[in-house]
């Protein structure tokens, strides 16, 4: 497997959020967020909100050698883990995540096996 893209999307009271992942697809490496574009190898490893969002749900563009990833809130694991598989963009009815994130927290996924 390689590389893939994905989308987190987050909801707040002002609007929703799309958010730009990049899974390199290397057990143990972040993920790579950017909201100004597609992220990148070199995009930031987590992104902040600009108010109390909830993450409701994952899209990835493509497969990943990697079957889970894990959330992270300012770099602790949140207990929410995601399997790849289930949030591919080709998969229609994908779990809501409801996973709520404070303004000041910095959200952040890692790559598990």
């Amino acid at each position: 497997m390689a590389a893939a893209q994905g989308i987190f999307q987050f909801v707040g009271r002002r609007g929703t959020y799309s958010v730009s992942a990049h899974f390199d697809d290397t057990a143990n490496n972040p993920v790579r967020f950017s909201q100004s574009g597609a992220a990148s190898a070199t995009s930031a490893t987590d992104w902040t909100p600009p108010e109390p969002v909830i993450l409701m749900d994952v899209i990835l563009g493509s497969a990943t050698g990697k079957t889970q990833t894990q959330i992270l809130r300012n770099s602790q694991p949140t207990g929410d883990m995601l399997l790849n598989a289930v949030h591919l963009a080709t998969v229609v009815v994908r779990p809501a995540l409801r996973v709520a994130f404070n303004q000041v927290s910095k959200i952040g996924a890692i790559q598990l096996t």
